[in-house]
């Protein structure tokens, strides 16, 4: 018992001036979950524990009640068990010096014996408790060993983990710095980006305004060309009754002459550009019988502007404006001048009887207008229909809108190949017929066509093609208007 009390006392010495090897020797000893702790576990009470403390000392050994007492905390059983041993260590000593005083004495052979054994498991107990003593020395320099590696391998992996932080800390200043430097050369493009589109869009106003202004001298000009035409046909017609008058004075007696009378061209039969009418042509009047039944379009209206004869129907301006006769509209636009100053009544009757067929021809007779040419076959084949053909009813609805925006001459100008590109050829034909289109001759283009007379004439051209002029004048860029159709709507830019 001296020898077990000796050993714990060592170790409890060993376990209180170290206390790493102490908390680390506990964490294990509660790791392994051993049986000394689940019986000190099963005995709640101190008082049943002291009871048993002497059999649990022989049964499981100090150092077990020891570790497994100060696991769980029994702060009363460990009185009783350092009571205990108190008492041990006093029987020891006593027994220690009765031992003394026997070797004083002369000893027995009983006793002698008795002392040998006692003195032989005392041994054995010594030798048991010094190898428990030195295992556990070196279990706990084994512990003491891992504890170190454990804390360098902490310290290192610590350290690693900082090296890592501070290396992920300088790469995320470094993006940072990067991103923030982007983003100010973003900034600094999205302005120099911002400025020059509001250097843009200013340009543009300016040559949006610049393109109205010199739209508007166009018109202008355009205007003022068709004033010209229209003194022009004046003095031809002038001279040609001068020299009709002349002629007729010659050859026949003055009081003989009788007035003449003026009537529109008739259509051209051919379907090629037919060439353009005389204004008025020559004919005797005959005078109408009141009785006589004329419908209201085909009422003739007579009277006398400049010592010239007008003699006109209402179903005969209609035709000479669809046939774009240029000359016979813009003489009798003259005469029609010269009629309203004498003949009022007149004048304000032909003009309705005109607008019954449409307000496009009262405008056309009325009001200033703009010369157009269309690029038919362009517009026909701007959308096919299901046998890959072009359509006439773009170019029907396309005329429609020129006549709403008051557009007269609309000459159309189609190829020789469009009667067989088109899903209505025999109504193509019939227009050619009766005047309003003119089909170029075959081996010609009627791109040709329209280059030519746009030069000539400084008209608008309605075509979508930017190119169709460059084999006639690729130096001059006719006036040119794009168009767009929609669900059975045709639309033209503005000009």
């Amino acid at each position: 018992m001296r020898c077990v009390s000796r050993s714990c006392a060592r170790l409890a010495d060993h376990l209180r001036h170290h206390a790493a090897d102490f908390t680390v020797l506990l964490h294990l000893w509660g790791a392994t979950d051993p049986p000394t702790a689940r019986v000190v576990r099963a005995l709640p009470e101190d008082q049943a524990f002291a009871e048993n403390l002497p059999t649990l000392l022989r049964r499981h050994g100090p150092e077990a009640l020891l570790l497994s007492l100060l696991l769980d905390k029994r702060r009363a059983a460990l009185e009783s068990w350092q009571n205990l041993q108190a008492q041990a260590d006093a029987t020891a000593e006593a027994t220690a010096q009765q031992g003394e005083a026997a070797d004083d004495m002369p000893a027995t052979p009983a006793l002698a014996t008795s002392a040998a054994i006692e003195e032989k498991k005392r041994g054995e107990e010594l030798r048991r408790a010094r190898t428990e003593a030195h295992e556990a020395r070196v279990e706990a320099a084994r512990l003491r060993d891992e504890l170190n590696n454990l804390r360098l391998r902490t310290q290192k992996e610590s350290q690693a983990a900082t090296l890592r932080l501070q290396q992920q800390e300088k790469q995320g200043a470094a993006a940072q710095a990067q991103s923030e430097t982007q983003l100010q050369e973003a900034r600094t493009t999205l302005d120099r980006t911002a400025r020059r589109l509001k250097q843009n869009e200013k340009s543009v106003e300016e040559l949006a305004v610049e393109n109205k202004c010199l739209k508007r001298q166009l018109r202008q000009g355009q205007q003022l060309q068709e004033e010209l035409r229209k003194r022009l046909a004046n003095a031809d017609a002038r001279l040609r009754e001068t020299e009709g008058q002349a002629q007729a004075a010659t050859h026949q007696p003055r009081e003989a002459a009788q007035t003449t009378a003026v009537s529109p061209p008739q259509t051209p039969k051919n379907t090629s550009a037919a060439k353009p009418a005389k204004p008025f042509s020559s004919s005797p009047l005959r005078p109408v019988s009141p009785f006589s039944a004329v419908s209201p379009p085909d009422e003739p209206f007579a009277w006398t502007a400049d010592g010239r004869p007008f003699r006109v129907t209402a179903r005969e301006v209609r035709r000479a404006i669809d046939c774009n006769d240029e000359a016979w509209v813009f003489a009798l636009i003259q005469g029609l001048d010269a009629l309203r100053q004498t003949k009022p009544v007149l004048h304000r009757a032909l003009l309705s009887r005109v607008r019954e067929f449409g307000h496009y021809y009262h405008r056309v007779l009325t009001t200033d207008t703009t010369r157009v040419l269309v690029d038919a076959s362009n517009v026909a084949r701007y959308e096919t229909n299901r046998r890959g053909k072009g359509q006439l009813r773009h170019l029907l609805l396309l005329r429609d809108e020129l006549r709403r925006r008051d557009c007269f001459p609309i000459v159309l100008l189609a190829d020789a190949s469009l009667p067989y590109h088109i899903d209505e050829p025999d109504e193509l034909l019939a227009m050619a017929r009766r005047g309003e289109l003119e089909i170029a001759p075959a081996g010609t283009e009627a791109d040709e066509h329209l280059a030519r007379e746009a030069r000539r004439s400084g008209a608008y051209v309605v075509t979508n093609d930017r190119s169709f002029h460059l084999k006639v004048a690729p130096d001059f860029e006719p006036p040119r208007i794009a168009f767009r159709a929609h669900d059975g709507v045709v639309l033209v830019d503005d000009f």
